[in-house]
């Protein structure tokens, strides 16, 4: 636990800590809907392994639900910047529009911390596929990109 590298982990959570579940609220990172290693980054999905890493508190190597609702509870409030509990189209950004259609299940034009989580959670039994109650990095980049084909 106190090695140099749980300690640089540590830090790239304050730092990154809302990076995977924010991937995942902005709907579509044009590298994973490309199916492609972000950016042309010599080394293949390198942001993503950083904001997997963030992701996985415990630093097992997996990010169970938990890990995953903290996570996306931090990128929520970060990307709330108007802060009434909602996020809009514009506070997400650039999105997948169809993919957010999907997740506002109310259709209001705003998608609610409870509406994400029902989406995320659905999201995440789907990628876990061997049912040990977590995600792999492999099972993240292959549940995202199921995820973004069917929202194509």
């Amino acid at each position: 636990m106190g090695t140099p590298q749980r300690a640089a982990r540590r830090h790239r959570r304050g730092a990154v800590g809302s990076a995977f579940a924010g991937c995942a609220l902005v709907l579509a990172s044009a590298a994973l809907a490309a199916q492609t290693p972000t950016g042309g980054s010599p080394v293949p999905y390198a942001a993503e392994r950083l904001a997997f890493e963030a992701a996985d508190s415990d630093g097992d190597g997996r990010v169970s639900e938990a890990e995953m609702t903290r996570d996306a509870a931090a990128a929520f409030s970060t990307l709330d910047r108007n802060r009434d509990r909602r996020l809009s189209r514009a506070e997400l950004g650039e999105h997948d529009a169809k993919l957010f259609e999907r997740v506002d299940a109310d259709t209001d034009g705003m998608l609610t911390f409870q509406e994400v989580m029902r989406h995320k959670i659905k999201g995440f039994e789907a990628a876990d596929t061997n049912r040990d109650g977590a995600l792999g990095f492999e099972e993240m980049i292959a549940g995202a990109t199921k995820e973004l084909e069917g929202s194509r």
